[in-house]
């Protein structure tokens, strides 16, 4: 099992699962992070995000796989942009911040504004299905109407030859 970490005012406390400790993680300074330098991460990460989309979303999604979970924090909270400011499905970040919730030691600040974007994200998520749903919905209502139109002409059509071949019988 990993061991777990929480960080503290500052105090790294180690948390060895039952089975001992054979295996001790040391922890770098770039997983001990404050809001705050997270607010300034997250604001560049904005602000390229406005430049340059994909490339952006490219960097710190290397960033994320090269470990620094910074990067995945900021890419999963821009799952709520725009479509086109998008780096994640909604799924994605879903899975990531429900991840981060697990797998990382975190101020209880950030705890909060976790949970709090993945309900936000849930409830897009619900709602995105909706959408789709009435989509589908809308699409066959405006094929049957389509479809009716055509009915409608084909009619008016036989109505005028009835017409036509009834001023023939009946002058």
């Amino acid at each position: 099992m990993k061991p777990m970490w929480f960080c503290r005012n500052g105090l790294i406390v180690i948390s060895l699962s039952m089975f001992g400790c054979g295996h001790i993680e040391t922890l770098s300074d770039q997983w001990v992070y404050s809001p705050r330098s997270l607010i300034e991460f997250g604001a560049e990460f904005s602000a390229e995000l406005d430049k340059n989309p994909a490339e952006t979303c490219q960097k710190y999604t290397k960033a994320f796989q090269k470990g620094d979970w910074r990067a995945g924090w900021v890419l999963s909270l821009s799952a709520s942009q725009p479509k086109k400011n998008r780096c994640l499905s909604t799924d994605d970040a879903i899975r990531r911040l429900s991840l981060f919730k697990s797998q990382y030691a975190m101020y209880p600040e950030l705890v909060w504004l976790n949970q709090f974007h993945l309900k936000q994200l849930q409830l897009v998520k619900k709602k995105e299905k909706q959408v789709a749903t009435l989509r589908r919905v809308l699409r066959g209502s405006q094929k049957k109407v389509a479809r009716l139109k055509r009915q409608k002409k084909m009619l008016a059509k036989k109505l005028q030859a009835l017409k036509a071949i009834e001023s023939n019988i009946n002058p």
